[in-house]
Formats: structure tokens, C-alpha cells, sequence
């Protein structure tokens, strides 16, 4: 997936994290909806991007995933994971915004989904997840 269709994924699921207590079920799910097409994150990491307002199963209905995503995210560091794209996309690798984001929990293989940085790189500067 390219960097500017990561962006637009990663900017919808900081908007739902920031407001999916505020809006209605019907408009949630129809942006969870939104959100799953661009296929980076399973139904149970999106429930905690919603902050479980809507359970992994409910989404699973509304949802038809094909592809594994699996691996953990903290909705917390989505903005860092943005920060680290935008150097990524500027051929620069942000290794300590790397390192606060894994210290956050989200795992190696979705910091290298979400930004492009291989997990071989992240791994080795890094040390293994």
C-alpha cells in the first residue's frame, strides 16, 4: 500500500479513536467501515481504536476481512506512528519515535505495516520483538 493511502487510514483511525463516544452506532460503523477497506487492522484492533464503544464480533459482521492483519496496536501512538511515516516518505528513519512506539506496545510488524520501515531494519537497530 502506498504511504498516502497508509496516511489517510492511520488519519481516520486517530478521528475514530478521538471520537467514537461522540457519534452515533450507525455512523461509527459506517466509518469502522471506511476504515477496514483500506485492510491494516483486524476487527479486534479496531474495536480498541474505538475504544471498545462497539465489540470485535459486531465489527466482524459489518465487515468482510480476507487478509490477516494481525499484531498489536496501541491507539495511543497512532500520531507517533503518523510522525514516523512522514520521515519514512522523507527517506529518513525516526528510530527513537520507533523505539516509543514499541515501548507503547504496538508490536514490530505493524510499526513495519504502518510505516514501511522493514522489520529486518527495525530489528536490528532495535533488537527483536
Amino acid at each position: 500500500m502506498d504511504s498516502l493511502k497508509t496516511l489517510q487510514a492511520i488519519n481516520l483511525a486517530i478521528w475514530l479513536r478521538n471520537n467514537a463516544h461522540l457519534i452515533s452506532k450507525q455512523e461509527l460503523i459506517s466509518n469502522i467501515q471506511d476504515l477496514a477497506k483500506f485492510d491494516l487492522f483486524s476487527c479486534r484492533q479496531i474495536q480498541r481504536i474505538c475504544g471498545g464503544r462497539i465489540g470485535y464480533t459486531t465489527i466482524a459482521r459489518y465487515i468482510k476481512k480476507s487478509s490477516r492483519t494481525g499484531g498489536f496496536v496501541n491507539p495511543n501512538s497512532l500520531e507517533i506512528i503518523r510522525e514516523i511515516l512522514y520521515a519514512k516518505h522523507n527517506g529518513q528513519i525516526n528510530y527513537l519515535a520507533i523505539r516509543a512506539v514499541l515501548a507503547d506496545g504496538t508490536s514490530q510488524n505493524m510499526v513495519s505495516k504502518l510505516t514501511g520501515v522493514a522489520q529486518s531494519t527495525i530489528s536490528k537497530y532495535l533488537g527483536g520483538d
